[in-house]
């Protein structure tokens, strides 16, 4: 997986985008810009893992590639499903991008010469049917916020836990590898790291029963002990 270079999960979105913005602005290689087409109008708040507008590039010494990763289940036989890595090697004639995709650490001979556009459904709210967004399956994937992660597996992760500022943000994030070998954790503050108040209740919880059943079950065992003796 020489190509792939380890996702960023970012605590924040805006730093997310800052690193995919530089990282791309440093490839060499003129930009392919990628327009997405709406059914109707979708805000810029709506939180959605589709681009409105997608750039791609390819290097001219393809050295350097553009990092990817799939936004939908593609072809879940061949392990192309939601969070697969790739990167852009080239464009087709049609002015797709042909991506050389990776799963569990091996190459995959992906069943397709290029990522057509698809359609995704965008929930709006206050609307009762959802939006259609037509576009590639992909966005940049050098960086992603830890939100944005939520439900995917990634192949290679690296993660900053030093500016954690919500509950259950760090279990998100590390939990996001595929494997603790392609995971690594660049910085760590345990001071900012927090539990939900309820799931520390409930498991003080689980504690204290136990140490009641434990009790009860020494209780038992002592009377039991003494009978024994008298007779």
């Amino acid at each position: 997986m020489s190509d792939i270079v380890p996702t960023r999960l970012c605590t924040h979105t805006a730093d997310a985008l800052a690193v995919n913005n530089r990282c791309l602005e440093e490839l060499e290689g003129q930009p392919r810009i990628f327009e997405a087409e709406d059914s109707q109008f979708i805000p810029e708040s709506i939180r959605c893992m589709i681009p409105k507008k997608l750039v791609l590039k390819v290097s001219a010494q393809n050295v350097h590639a553009t990092q990817v990763m799939l936004t939908k289940n593609i072809d879940l036989m061949r392990g192309l499903s939601n969070g697969s890595r790739g990167v852009v090697k080239k464009f087709s004639k049609a002015g797709y991008p042909v991506v050389k995709f990776f799963s569990n650490g091996d190459e995959i001979e992906a069943c397709f010469d290029f990522v057509v556009p698809i359609r995704f459904a965008v929930r709006i709210p206050g609307c009762d049917e959802p939006a259609c967004r037509r576009q590639l399956p992909l966005q940049l994937a050098w960086a992603i916020s830890i939100h944005k992660s939520q439900g995917l597996t990634l192949d290679a992760v690296e993660v900053s836990l030093e500016r954690v500022f919500a509950e259950g943000q760090s279990y998100v994030a590390l939990s996001r590898a595929r494997s603790l070998s392609s995971l690594r954790v660049i910085t760590f503050d345990p001071s900012v790291i927090k539990a939900n108040e309820r799931v520390v209740k409930y498991y003080d919880s689980i504690k204290e029963n136990a140490a009641l059943e434990e009790e009860e079950e020494n209780f038992v065992l002592r009377k039991r002990s003494r009978l024994s003796s008298e007779f």
